[in-house]
C-alpha cells in the first residue's frame, strides 16, 4: 500500500497548508487501467482495510470536514 509514503503525507500537507476545516473527500474508487497490468503493485483496487486506515489517518492528522 501507499498509506505511509503517500496518503499520510498528503493529508498532513492539506491540514498544514489549507487548514483542518477544508472539505476533504478520501476516496476508494481507484481502478487500474491502461498499462497498470504491467505493475502488480498498482493493478488492483484498494482493500476495505486500506480505505479505513486512510480515513483514520485523516482524522488523526486533524481533518475535521471529511465528506462521507
Amino acid at each position: 500500500g501507499h498509506i505511509s509514503c503517500c496518503t499520510e503525507p498528503i493529508l498532513r500537507w492539506i491540514v498544514k497548508n489549507l487548514g483542518p476545516m477544508v472539505r476533504t473527500n478520501v476516496m476508494n474508487q481507484y481502478r487500474s487501467t491502461y498499462l497498470a497490468d504491467k505493475y502488480p503493485e498498482i493493478n488492483r483496487r484498494i482493500t476495505s482495510e486500506e480505505y479505513e486506515n486512510a480515513l483514520s489517518i485523516a482524522k488523526e492528522v486533524g481533518l475535521q470536514n471529511l465528506e462521507p
